[in-house]
């Protein structure tokens, strides 16, 4: 991922709903527990693919890291 997008150009953002509901609807999607470590996922279709990290705040809420626009 850091070759696509520096660490200093992301940022954790909070996940939209509609995003959250995408991921809760995938058979093979686990919630990571309130401050556990990030949950790396990739998404595949054809020849082009998506990674996100997704991680989930003590305070329940879902964070990705996104890039800062």
């Amino acid at each position: 991922m850091t070759r696509l997008y520096p660490a200093t150009g992301m940022h954790l953002c909070v996940m939209p709903a509609e995003m959250q509901a995408v991921l809760e609807g995938a058979p093979d999607y686990r919630q990571p527990d309130p401050g556990e470590g990030p949950v790396w996922l990739q998404f595949a279709s054809g020849n082009d693919a998506a990674e996100l990290v997704v991680y989930r705040a003590r305070t329940g809420d879902l964070y990705m890291a996104a890039p800062a626009l």
